[in-house]
C-alpha cells in the first residue's frame, strides 16, 4: 500500500490534520462503517513514516478482522472509501482556511433556496469582510466578481416582476470592472505559465490569442500593479527586449512594488526573469550569469525558490542551477551555505542524489578533482536532464584528471544517451553535443601537443559563445594554447 494514492495523501497530513482526520471519519454524520474507522486508527498509528510493514494490506485486513481469510477486494473498497472522505475533509479544511469562500458558497447555495432576507444579511457581511481582508488585487478581484454575481442573483430574486428595480440597486459597472481584472490577470499569467513550458521543454504552443487580447488592453487596466507586471513579462517573452528585462527587474529590488503584488506572482517574476537570463546564456551573453545569480540570491532571501507555485519535480533541477551559477561565478561560500540551508526542501528520496551532485560541482572549482568523482559515483538519476547534467560534469572531471580512456569511453555513452532519450528537446540536446565535439577535440589537441592545433581550437571556441560550458572550455583552452 505504500505508492497508493491514499498513502501518498496521508503522507501530507500533520499530526494534528492526522488527529482531525480520525475524528472526522468517527462522526457519524460522515461515516457508519466501523471498519473503516478502525481502518484509520491503525493508519494514524503508522504516520507519519507509513513503513511496509506497518501498511502490509494482508496484515492490516488481519488486524480489522481477525479469524476471516482475506479478501483483497475488501481491502481495495475500504481504501476507495477512506480516499474520499480525504477529499471531503480536505474540502472542509480549504474552507477552513479560506472563510471568504466557504461563505461565498454559503450565500450561493442560499440564494438557489430564495432566503432573500438571510442572504441579504450575509450579503453585507461577506463585503464588510471583503474590504478588510488583506488580498492582492487579483484576489480581490475574483471575490468580488463572485460577490457581484450572488448580489444579481439575490435582486433578480427580491425584485421579480419588476427589473428595473434591479438595475437602479445593483452597478454594472463594478461588476465589468471586476471581470476584467480578474480575465486580463488570469490570461497573463496563463501565458506566462504557457510560455514557460515552451521555453523550457520545447512544447509548441499557440499565443497568438494572447497577443491579440493584450493588443487591445485597457491603459487604465495596465496600470495596476499586478497587471503591470504580468505585461512587462509578457512583452519580454514576446520581444526579447532587455528594456522589459529591467524594467521587470524593478520589482524585485524594490521593496514597495514587490509588496504590492501577490506570492504568486513574485514566483512568476523570478521564473520568466531567470529564463530570460538562462536564453541570452545559451545565445553567448555570458554576463547574463551574474544577473541570473542576482536573482538567485534574492529568491533565496525570499524564501521563493521552492515556494508552494514551484512544482516539486522542478526542486532538484531548480538547486542544481542554483549552485552551478553559484560555481561558475566563484561564489563558493554562498553555494555551501544555499545548500546546508536548503537541502531540506528536496524530497527525500532524491536529496542525497542533488546535494551530492551540487557539491561535485564545488569539488571541480576548487579543483579537488577525486573527491568530486568521489561525490557523482553516490547518485541515483532523478530526471533525464539532470542524468544529462551529470555527464557532462563527470566528463569535465575525467578530463582535468587526465584519465582519456574513461574519458573517451564516457563521451561515447553520454551521446548515446542523448540519442536514445525521447524526454529531453532537440535544442537542449544539441547543446550537449556540441559540448561533447568541442571537448573531444581538446582532449586531442592536449595529446597531440601542437600548438597550432590548440589555437585554431581555442578561435574555434571564441567564435562559439553558445557553447554550453563556454567559459570553461575557452579555459580549457587556453591551458593548451599557452
Amino acid at each position: 500500500m505504500q505508492n497508493t494514492k491514499l498513502i501518498q495523501l496521508l503522507k501530507t497530513f500533520s499530526a494534528k490534520e492526522m488527529k482531525e482526520f480520525c475524528e472526522f471519519v468517527r462522526s457519524p454524520f460522515y461515516n457508519k462503517n466501523r471498519a473503516l474507522v478502525n481502518f484509520t486508527d491503525h493508519l494514524k498509528n503508522a504516520h507519519p513514516a507509513f513503513e511496509s510493514k506497518n501498511v502490509d494490506k494482508v496484515k492490516i485486513f488481519g488486524t480489522l478482522f481477525p479469524g476471516k481469510k482475506y479478501k483483497d477486494s475488501v481491502m481495495r473498497l475500504l481504501s476507495s472509501d477512506l480516499l474520499k472522505h480525504i477529499k471531503n475533509y480536505l474540502t472542509l479544511l480549504f474552507l477552513k482556511k479560506n472563510p471568504l469562500a466557504g461563505k461565498m458558497h454559503l450565500i450561493e447555495e442560499l440564494n438557489s433556496r430564495r432566503v432573500n432576507n438571510i442572504v441579504r444579511i450575509l450579503l453585507k457581511e461577506y463585503s464588510e469582510e471583503l474590504e478588510k481582508t488583506p488580498l492582492f488585487e487579483m484576489d480581490y478581484q475574483a471575490h468580488r466578481l463572485h460577490f457581484l454575481d450572488q448580489l444579481y442573483m439575490h435582486y433578480d430574486q427580491e425584485f421579480k416582476g419588476n427589473q428595473h428595480r434591479v438595475f437602479e440597486k445593483y452597478d454594472i459597472q463594478q461588476s465589468i470592472n471586476a471581470l476584467n481584472y480578474s480575465y486580463v490577470c488570469r490570461l497573463l499569467n496563463y501565458f506566462l505559465f504557457l510560455d514557460s513550458l515552451k521555453q523550457y521543454y520545447g512544447i509548441d504552443f499557440d499565443l497568438s490569442f494572447f497577443m491579440r487580447v493584450f493588443k487591445a488592453l485597457d491603459p487604465e487596466i495596465q496600470a495596476s500593479p499586478s497587471v503591470r507586471l504580468s505585461f512587462l513579462l509578457m512583452k519580454l517573452a514576446q520581444t526579447g527586449d532587455p528594456a522589459y528585462f529591467h524594467r521587470a527587474k524593478e520589482f524585485v529590488f524594490d521593496p514597495v512594488l514587490l509588496d504590492a503584488v501577490r506570492q504568486r506572482d513574485r514566483w512568476n517574476l523570478f521564473a520568466s526573469l531567470t529564463n530570460f537570463c538562462i536564453k541570452n546564456i545559451t545565445e553567448g551573453r555570458h554576463e547574463y550569469e551574474s544577473e541570473k545569480f542576482k536573482l538567485q540570491k534574492k529568491q533565496v532571501e525570499l524564501h521563493l525558490l521552492f515556494s508552494a507555485w514551484a512544482l516539486k519535480t522542478d526542486a532538484p533541477l531548480l538547486f542544481i542551477n542554483a549552485v552551478n551559477t553559484a560555481c561558475v561565478l566563484g561564489e563558493l561560500d554562498w553555494a555551501n551555505k544555499f545548500i546546508s540551508d536548503n537541502a531540506k526542501y528536496l524530497e527525500a528520496d532524491v536529496r542525497d542524489s542533488v546535494v551530492n551532485q551540487c557539491e561535485a560541482y564545488i569539488c571541480l572549482a576548487e579543483k579537488k578533482y577525486s573527491e568530486a568523482l568521489t561525490r557523482l559515483n553516490r547518485i541515483d538519476f532523478v530526471s533525464p536532464r539532470i542524468k544529462a547534467i551529470h555527464k557532462n560534469l563527470l566528463s569535465r572531471i575525467y578530463y582535468e584528471k587526465r584519465e582519456s580512456g574513461a574519458l573517451r569511453f564516457l563521451l561515447d555513452s553520454y551521446k548515446h544517451f542523448l540519442a536514445n532519450d525521447s524526454e529531453l528537446p532537440a535544442s537542449y540536446k544539441a547543446l550537449h553535443i556540441d559540448f561533447i565535439r568541442i571537448l573531444r577535440k581538446l582532449e586531442n589537441a592536449r595529446a597531440a601537443k601542437t600548438t597550432a592545433k590548440a589555437q585554431a581550437l581555442r578561435n574555434e571556441i571564441l567564435q562559439n559563445k553558445k557553447l554550453l560550458n563556454y567559459l570553461w572550455l575557452i579555459e580549457k583552452a587556453k591551458e593548451i594554447a599557452g
